[in-house]
């Protein structure tokens, strides 16, 4: 921040500064609990220092106001007084203005958190102002992001290819219009105002966790960062985690013998999962550019060079934060490819489940199915072990299809490598089990099993909740809750695709809501009835758009 500037942002500095600079109301009501606090900051403190550390905190012009026979003299705070026993004067001193700014709060009659209160009072008056104050600046905000995204938008047409003029000017005039997002404008100025306030941003934080709410890009982008920066020891802020990584990575590169940390010695098995997952997984589909795809391998290759090891569903988990810190890509493609593989490696070291506790939290969840709904868990078995067709084994987690990792990975290359993709006879009862598809979707962190927005709120969730196992839980039960109606109709012909397809089409509110009512304790059978997006449906079960008509 510049000097002077208060908050991050400059729009909401100049906000703030409106209300606080020569402001009447201001003036008032800082007066009257300056008032109030001095009738409490009465009792002599037991030693000079430590008298001299209350008038420090106050500032020389509340002393001299106030306590206009005592002497100010903080020079005795500072050395030959060793600075160790000036701090501990200082937090005593700030332990006691604290308790005497309640006990003046209590004489008028406030609250300590003011942000609803209403009242023909100086405080009343004061915060009305600066909730106008504060939706007024917002909405300019709004206004002039809405207005340089179409600028930039306007310029990066002018920069592509040669057009006919009658073509240009087509494509401008569809693609400049933009929509003012009052919600992003809002959470720069919450990002901005907590700020490094750890308490205000954990009340901010369960307060978003108790409304299951989708977070704006700024506050994703600082909610998310928190809890990864959180858990890596010994650093603070991204430019100390991003300095230790590239230590990290520049030892790990001699001692692997690499020339470059975007060709680690598993970039053949990681561009052929990249592909294939891109093409196995229809929900990616508007993601997948050269580009795109180029930055994902480069970002495995560089966490793989870090961690020393590789997941096929890793190439899931980076699209969450590719989208989130796309919007920041200021920055040359080699610094962007660095971010998101810092942030995966953090995510993949520190938040991720290991393939046994996947499988814990999968076979919980077929467990709960069974104890709620016996019917739907048995429909579900007698379907999956009827099933006869084909289909492509590579969908699955290759360590996840057996509990052991070593004896997974060697059964999955046995099925791929015959040169055919279909079951052999004999492995097909691995596959008959519902807990399977429960762990594809918990090992991809729902990304390519839901549609993206709700991937993003259900990653939302997840950091809200500081990625514990029951958020997990709680996501995969709702889709299996969502999709009940169409498994209950499925086949052994069709049960397949649908537990692969459906969960895809289900609504973010069906979703937000199932979620809700069993992270607060519903029954699985009472879950709210699920609504579905899209045309045909699955399994010749028409969808509920077709139903409606």
């Amino acid at each position: 921040m510049e000097r002077g500037q208060v908050t991050r942002e400059a729009w909401l500095d100049r906000c703030y500064k409106s209300l606080v600079t020569s402001n009447p109301s201001c003036l008032q009501l800082l007066e009257e609990v300056s008032a109030a606090l001095a009738r409490h900051v009465t009792e002599p403190q037991e030693s000079e220092l430590r008298q001299q550390a209350v008038f420090l905190l106050l500032g020389p012009e509340y002393t001299a106001k106030h306590f206009p026979y005592h002497r100010y003299n903080v020079r005795t705070l500072e050395p030959p007084l060793n600075p160790q026993r000036k701090e501990s004067y200082l937090k005593e001193a700030r332990l006691f203005l604290d308790e005497c700014f309640s006990r003046a709060l209590e004489e008028l009659s406030y609250p300590r958190d003011a942000s609803r209160y209403t009242g023909d009072t100086p405080l009343g008056k004061f915060v009305g102002e600066v909730r106008a104050a504060y939706r007024e600046c917002v909405n300019q905000r709004a206004a002039v992001t809405a207005f340089e995204q179409e600028d930039e938008k306007r310029r990066q047409l002018r920069e592509r290819k040669k057009k006919s003029p009658e073509e240009e000017e087509e494509e401008e005039e569809e693609s400049v219009h933009v929509t003012v997002n009052l919600s992003e404008a809002a959470s720069e100025a919450i990002v901005s105002l907590v700020g490094t306030d750890a308490g205000a941003r954990e009340r901010l934080r369960k307060r978003l966790k108790e409304k299951y709410v989708a977070l704006p890009p700024s506050l994703r982008l600082s909610l998310w960062w928190e809890v990864l920066g959180e858990r890596e020891e010994g650093v603070r802020g991204e430019g100390e985690v991003r300095e230790r990584l590239l230590s990290t990575l520049e030892r790990e590169m001699k001692r692997q013998r690499l020339r470059r940390a975007i060709e680690s010695k598993a970039w053949r098995a990681i561009d052929e999962a990249v592909i294939e997952a891109y093409d196995t997984t229809p929900l990616l589909a508007p993601l997948e550019s050269d580009g795109h795809l180029l930055q994902t391998a480069r970002a495995l290759n560089i966490m793989t060079v870090l961690s020393g090891k590789f997941s096929s569903s890793f190439v899931f988990s980076l699209v969450p934060l590719q989208l989130l810190l796309r919007r920041q890509q200021e920055q040359e493609d080699e610094a962007v490819v660095m971010r998101v593989a810092s942030w995966g490696y953090l995510l993949c070291r520190h938040c991720l489940l290991e393939p046994q506790e996947v499988f814990g939290v999968a076979e919980e969840v077929v467990r709960v199915v069974g104890m709620e709904d016996p019917a739907y868990l048995s429909h579900l078995r007698s379907c999956l072990s009827a099933h006869t067709q084909n289909f492509n084994v590579q969908v699955f987690p290759p360590e996840l299809l057996t509990r052991n990792t070593e004896a997974s990975l060697r059964f999955h290359a046995q099925l791929t490598g015959r040169g055919a993709r279909s079951l052999p006879p004999v492995p097909k009862g691995v596959f008959s089990e519902p807990s399977l598809f429960v762990r594809k979707w918990i090992a991809q962190v729902f990304v390519g099993v839901v549609e993206m927005q709700a991937a993003l709120w259900v990653w939302d969730q997840l950091f809200l909740d500081k990625w514990r196992r029951g958020t997990v839980k709680f996501v995969a039960l709702s889709l299996l809750a969502i999709i009940r109606p169409w498994v209950m109709r499925a086949s052994a012909y069709d049960i397949m695709k649908v537990l692969l397809e459906e969960p895809g089409r289900a609504y973010l509110g069906e979703l937000r809501r199932a979620f809700a009512h069993l992270a607060g304790g519903g029954r699985l059978q009472d879950t709210p009835a699920g609504s579905y997006v899209g045309g045909e449906g699955v399994g010749g079960v028409p969808s509920i758009q077709q139903q409606g008509k």
